[in-house]
């Protein structure tokens, strides 16, 4: 399927200028071929009218756009008994609305894709999200027990060895922690207080992946919602970065 660079470039021109564009004759991912070549920087917004429309959008645009910059929001699977799939729903909501908040300067591309029973469910306010992150960085000095304190107030687990979301370990100057943003646990080398290497690992072979200068780790934003000072994806947005 080919689409024209003129015509892609005519629709973003137009939509600099107008808020509301109505496109006709496009089907199935020649959708997101589109916007994918019209939007630039910013958060874009994509509701589908169900969950199973809005995970093959997410799975086109993961082809079609280059970078981890799509991203699958979807609802906390309330009725759902804990599981790994549960697990998973928690990670794919807490990375997406991480990323929404990270990117509150519009300063990167970013596509939000989701549907309205996830957007329905609240998330908390703004500023009880920016405290619960735990930001852990190489040369960084901070006491173990500063870290399980922390962990332990936002619901982690401590277990042997890490294997799910929520869930930390301690074994002599290493800490694993599975963080609710990200799909790999990560291990924090300490050289007394100091923090000395930050790696992403396989919790099945227990070998590294990459190594980082810095992370953050999110508690289960899934689980604090429902509550009194909770607000919806929607208002977030608005807040952060503004809807057009």
């Amino acid at each position: 399927m080919l689409i024209s660079s003129v015509s892609s470039g005519k629709l973003a021109r137009k939509l600099a200028l107008d808020k509301e564009i109505y496109c006709k004759g496009l089907f199935l991912s020649a959708r997101w071929f589109i916007v994918s070549q019209c939007a630039v920087n910013g958060t874009n917004l994509i509701i589908l009218p169900d969950k199973e429309s809005a995970e093959y959008c997410a799975s086109d645009f993961y082809s079609l756009v280059e970078g981890d910059v799509v991203f699958f929001l979807p609802d906390s699977g309330k009725g759902v008994e804990k599981s790994n799939y549960k697990s998973t729903l928690g990670v794919q909501r807490t990375s997406a609305v991480g990323k929404i908040i990270s990117n509150s300067g519009n300063s990167s591309r970013l596509f939000i894709v989701t549907y309205p029973e996830a957007l329905e469910e609240l998330v908390p306010v703004i500023g009880d999200i920016v405290q619960s992150v735990m930001k852990v960085s190489v040369g960084q000095e901070i006491s173990y027990d500063s870290i399980k304190e922390k962990l332990s107030e936002q619901g982690f687990e401590k277990v042997d060895f890490v294997s799910a979301p929520g869930q930390y370990s301690i074994r002599g100057s290493i800490i694993d922690i599975f963080s609710y943003s990200f799909n790999d646990p990560f291990r924090i080398s300490f050289f007394g207080n100091e923090v000395e290497k930050i790696h992403v690992f396989d919790c099945n072979t227990q070998l590294s992946k990459e190594e980082r200068t810095d992370i953050e780790i999110f508690p289960d934003l899934a689980g604090k919602e429902g509550t009194s000072n909770g607000q919806s994806i929607l208002s977030l947005l608005a807040d952060m970065v503004g809807l057009f």
